[in-house]
């Protein structure tokens, strides 16, 4: 038996690679494999129990998942024989290089890695950037996986997360504030107006009860007074399937109690028949 690990399998220049070194290899990547899934079956009865949510066994998970795979690596090479000394200098060559040319790869790796520590951003958050909202399905060490509100999967370079400014709805913990602008004719009643807007938003079954909906005269436009309905709300991914509900109940209380709502008009004035005459023949 000690004969067969000790059979060299491929020689190159002074360093030899046995069955014995291959037998650790296997050993270690499998110790790697069931350590990780044990640490994750923990994570799951942590989550569970309600000691950990699920963007934070997350987070862990992977951290835990790189550190270890990063630790059996460095085993494996040892085991192999591999000359650190040799992958030192190898890799101030290699940081050069992602400064000169993949500057971009390593932003994105740096930022996947503050994003699983800092836990700025988890799994399941909703969040808003460049002015769409999706939900974070999955967090890898390069990119992010979200899905938006039209079910549709971005991928998203983790620098984005951290170089640009993003909301983060699930970091809000007290009701957020939405509003809802509308306008209406010079010649309507404004306290009929203001009363119909707080009523179609009361009657909204995801607005909030505790704090009262207010409807306000924001401006005075070109062809109609401006006013603005503001409502509190929890359920932020479908904030605007609730303001379309909402603007349906203003529209169809609108026409019950004959409230305008007017479209910009533009009045033409022509001059009289002669004086087009007139004008025709000083052309020719």
């Amino acid at each position: 038996m000690k004969n067969i690990f000790e059979n060299p399998l491929i020689i190159f220049g002074e360093n030899e690679i046995k069955v014995f070194h291959l037998a650790m290899v296997l050993a270690i990547i499998v110790v790697a494999i069931i350590l990780i899934a044990g640490i994750k079956k923990f994570l799951r009865r942590q989550e569970k129990r309600g000691k950990l949510d699920k963007g934070q066994a997350y987070s862990i998970e992977k951290i835990v998942q790189y550190f270890l795979w990063t630790i059996a690596i460095v085993v494996v090479l040892q085991t192999m024989g591999v000359n650190f000394t040799i992958l030192v200098a190898g890799s101030a060559a290699l940081l050069v290089g992602l400064g000169l040319g993949i500057n971009q790869i390593f932003s994105n790796f740096i930022s996947g890695i503050i994003i699983l520590f800092e836990g700025i951003i988890k799994v399941g958050d909703v969040v808003e950037i460049s002015g769409k909202v999706a939900r974070v399905e999955k967090i890898n060490l390069r990119t992010t996986k979200v899905r938006g509100r039209d079910n549709i999967a971005i991928i998203i370079p983790n620098s984005r997360f951290v170089n640009e400014d993003v909301i983060n709805w699930s970091h809000i913990k007290e009701k957020t504030r939405f509003d809802i602008k509308v306008g209406v004719s010079y010649d309507s009643d404004v306290e009929l107006v203001k009363r119909l807007l707080r009523e179609a938003a009361v009657e909204n079954p995801n607005v909030s009860k505790e704090q009262e909906p207010q409807a306000r005269l924001l401006d005075y436009g070109d062809s109609a007074l401006i006013f603005q309905l503001m409502f509190w709300g929890e359920n932020e991914f479908r904030a605007e399937g609730v303001k379309s509900e909402i603007r349906f109940s203003i529209l169809e209380k609108f026409r019950k109690y004959g409230v305008q709502i007017p479209f910009p008009q533009r009045v033409m004035h022509l001059p009289p028949a002669d004086s087009s005459n007139v004008l025709a023949g000083k052309l020719k």
